[in-house]
């Protein structure tokens, strides 16, 4: 029996202190697994959204390989305005995403250090080493990427701006 159902909540019930302990950890873990999920959910769309990027982009210029900066100056010629640096990070994220630790990670960690779990880390919390002793090296990755919803629906209307505008008829 889980502590949840062995917990009688009714009024006046008499709870022992290791039942509520294991409830507050049943309910913690819970709490871990959901944003686990959630986290793997938000990437799973920054994936998806920059293939389905690049492949539109592709198919209106006519290139078989997407390389960002060629892609940005083409789209721009034939009168779009695509959003560079969201769109590029937007890249970035994905790879990191899908790669984790690498050149894409570096790249973003230096271009968006607030992406990164480890940016926001106490001083506190690290290791104390002497003074002569260099701080090690941060390795950006895929464990410490946070993907926020905003971030995400950033994204999403960046993407919606960046390509062919459909005009609107009013009649």
């Amino acid at each position: 029996m889980r502590a949840w159902q062995a917990i009688d909540a009714s009024p006046g019930s008499v709870v022992n202190e290791a039942d509520e302990d294991e409830y507050r950890n049943h309910l913690s873990a819970l709490d871990t697994e959901a944003n686990e999920i959630l986290k793997l959910i938000q990437e799973s769309f920054v994936i998806s959204l920059f293939h389905y990027w690049e492949r539109q982009s592709k198919s209106w210029t006519g290139k078989m390989v997407y390389r960002h900066d060629d892609m940005m100056a083409d789209l721009a010629a034939r009168g779009m305005s695509p959003e560079r640096a969201s769109l590029d990070t937007l890249r970035l994220v994905a790879n990191v995403a899908k790669h984790s630790a690498g050149d894409s990670a570096e790249k973003l960690f230096a271009k968006r250090p607030d992406l990164f779990r480890h940016s926001v880390v106490a001083e506190e919390t690290q290791i104390p080493r002497r003074d002569d002793e260099p701080e090690p090296a941060y390795v950006p990755g895929y464990e410490d990427l946070r993907v926020s919803h905003e971030l995400l629906e950033q994204f999403f209307a960046d993407v919606r701006h960046s390509g062919p505008q459909r005009t609107r008829i009013s009649f």
